[in-house]
């Protein structure tokens, strides 16, 4: 006898009929199919169809109707069963029956055979109405987030995948809802950016109960955080002290030529994002950087993208140089001093290739006449910049000659930075980035529970089956190196994690990562930052601008980086 859900059990109980379900609760089938019209492409059709075989499964047998009441229980099947077929066909995926009916099978990267089969089937089934209207009428975010939650509330089973995986369908529609918010940067018609859609999917994922509250600091790792925070707290103390500003000042005012202001920019900014977050680097300095260009009546763009190449660059030489770059030292258990022997030829040559890229593009271009009303920037406070230094010294020290744990060292310079008679805490905090703590313990839930349901092993295996080995050192340098310029370098890092099992894995993922950040503009924070700081003052940098100076300097670094990688394994 078929089995049904309770939900369609109590639906039955209360005699609503199929014409009212087709007004009211069908409208969740048509919204997973808005999906793949709207914003997923072929893979929202992995939505679609499982929706649709609920329908199938479940609903025609419940009430035995659709159009008009089926006359006996062969009729039921036989029309279930077309539409099912419907559905299906030209697909590869694998469903288990959770009743009487068969099991279907279709392939799991067969969806773009037939990307709109959930909407065609349902208006061949008597729905063409709400189908029509639901394809043309709704927003995207109304279809985006009325599935989401529709979907959230349904007492899932889980479904078999090729006979290999658990897969649980609320997990992965979030799953694919969070990158695609990292792929866009947004979400189309909400006013979420990367940060807010990791949010919203971790929110979502804890609210539905596929991470339990008591397993959320399992899923998220605090250590990561921490250290995170306190080298946060650590920069926002030479940014207060204005010891950012007198820097980039002192430079300015160097009698030299405009090629080697270049360079003596490019290594001071290399050496401070090396040991400070390369993010706080740029947002300080930025500001400062233009001001002092104009006086000297030089076009700030060269020296901007300079400042933006550089941070990314010189972050790459050690583990607290940028996000990702802690995220793997954390979580793999790095050596500090290890990382630094491997990483630190790769920086250092980097950084003489941003130099000569950006000298050759702008040879003989130097000179602007724009002069900018001055920026105001905190005065140089001596002792508190000797205190910031002193601890950061004796931090960097710790990290290279002890084993003592990093977050527990970088908490500690953190609360002795706060204790202070003059700079206040909560100025201090404030220059904290909580934006990237969050996003940060978000996608860490979510890849908790993407893993929990065994999503990255089965795909792990489906491209080792293609010879794609993610395990093995080139191919992981080059699926970061993608995926680090598609969804951005920390989501990249994160999602990469779990295939970083081989000894060289961590020096791979922490430079291919960082120094493909250099190709594109929403490649790393550091870019944006620049060119969002260029453009309040009134120096726009294009997408095409920038690539102008990040292609080669991307391909030349990351093929020194990958020659220097093959050397020392």
């Amino acid at each position: 006898m078929q089995s049904f859900p309770a939900w369609i059990l109590w639906l039955r109980s209360k005699h609503i009929t199929i014409q009212e379900v087709q007004q009211q609760r069908i409208c969740s089938i048509l919204i997973s199919c808005g999906i793949s019209h709207y914003c997923l492409g072929s893979c929202g059709s992995c939505c679609s169809t499982y929706s649709l075989w609920v329908f199938a499964e479940y609903w025609i047998p419940a009430f035995g109707t659709v159009e008009k009441p089926c006359r006996s229980a062969s009729e039921r099947d036989r029309r279930s069963g077309e539409i099912a077929d419907k559905l299906l066909s030209g697909f590869s995926f694998r469903f288990a029956s959770l009743g009487t009916r068969p099991t279907k099978n279709v392939s799991l990267w067969g969806f773009s055979t037939l990307p709109f089969a959930g909407m065609m089937t349902a208006y061949e089934s008597g729905f063409g109405d709400v189908a029509k209207a639901g394809s043309r009428g709704a927003a995207p975010s109304f279809f985006l987030i009325s599935a989401l939650i529709e979907i959230s509330l349904l007492p899932w089973h889980r479904t078999e995948i090729a006979g290999i995986v658990s897969m649980d369908f609320t997990t992965l529609f979030v799953f694919i809802l969070v990158y695609l918010g990292m792929l866009l940067g947004r979400i189309p018609g909400l006013a979420l950016d990367r940060t807010g859609v990791a949010l919203l999917g971790a929110l979502v994922l804890v609210a539905s109960g596929r991470i339990e509250t008591a397993r959320v600091f399992d899923a998220v790792d605090v250590p990561t955080i921490a250290l995170l925070f306190g080298l946060m707290v650590v920069s926002a103390q030479f940014r207060m002290s204005g010891f950012y500003s007198h820097i980039v000042r002192r430079i300015g005012v160097i009698r030299t030529s405009p090629t080697l202001l270049l360079a003596i920019v490019i290594a001071v900014v290399g050496v401070l994002s090396a040991l400070l977050a390369n993010d706080i680097v740029c947002l300080a300095i930025a500001p400062v950087l233009i001001d002092g260009c104009a006086k000297r009546r030089l076009d700030p763009k060269p020296y901007l993208l300079a400042l933006a190449c550089a941070a990314n660059v010189g972050s790459a030489a050690t583990l607290i140089g940028n996000p990702q770059n802690i995220l793997v030292g954390q979580v793999l258990g790095l050596s500090f001093s290890k990382y630094l022997l491997d990483a630190s030829v790769p920086a250092v040559v980097g950084l003489v290739v941003v130099w000569l890229v950006i000298s050759r593009l702008y040879s003989n271009r130097w000179i602007s006449e724009g002069h900018p009303a001055g920026v105001k920037a905190p005065r140089l406070n001596r002792w508190q910049t000797l205190k910031g230094m002193l601890i950061l010294g004796g931090l960097v020290a710790l990290f290279l000659f002890t084993s003592w744990p990093r977050e527990v060292l970088a908490l500690g310079a953190a609360a002795l930075l706060l204790c202070s008679r003059s700079m206040r805490s909560r100025e201090m905090l404030g220059l904290v980035d909580w934006q990237l703590l969050t996003l940060f313990i978000s996608l860490f839930l979510v890849d908790f529970a993407v893993n929990e349901i065994g999503l990255f092993a089965q795909l792990e295996a489906s491209l080792a089956a293609g010879g794609v080995d993610v395990r093995q050192p080139v191919w992981l340098f080059v699926i970061s190196t993608v995926l680090s310029n598609l969804v951005s370098n920390v989501p990249a890092v994160m999602f990469l994690l779990p295939s970083a099992t081989h000894p060289m894995s961590g020096a791979v993922l922490a430079l291919s990562s960082t120094l493909a950040g250099n190709l594109i503009v929403v490649g790393s924070i550091a870019n944006i930052i620049v060119i969002d700081q260029a453009e309040r003052s009134g120096i726009p940098i294009s997408w095409r601008e920038h690539a102008r100076v990040g292609v080669p300097v991307t391909l030349l670094t990351l093929g020194m980086a990958a020659a220097w990688l093959w050397v020392i394994a």
